[in-house]
């Protein structure tokens, strides 16, 4: 009886971790593509060539937003409205830029 139980043990496991690969999966993949737009170029992003990993990497989609002075008023902002309320969630949140029409 023990042995069997063990077993059902191991297979909930095994099940459990392929579970969590496949949601760990689900959330990388887009935060990683993002990241990795973020530093390829405007070519390069809009041909398509983009698929996991920077090509044609490149600065110039971070010179263009931070040569905007007001960015710097509204990361403030924005730091400062997740500071004051990061209290409701039970952690703190970590600072992310602003989305721009």
């Amino acid at each position: 009886m023990k042995h069997k139980k063990l077993t059902q043990d191991r297979v909930v496991y095994f099940i459990n971790y392929v579970m969590l690969a496949v949601f760990l999966i689900i959330v990388l993949y887009p935060l990683i593509y993002i990241i990795s737009c973020s530093f390829s170029s405007g070519d390069a992003l809009m041909s398509g060539k983009v698929k996991l990993f920077p090509v044609e990497p490149t600065l110039q989609s971070y010179r263009a937003v931070f040569k905007y002075k007001s960015i710097y008023g509204i990361l403030e902002l924005d730091c400062l409205y997740t500071r004051r309320n990061s209290h409701q969630y039970g952690s703190y949140i970590v600072c992310s830029l602003p989305s721009f029409p």
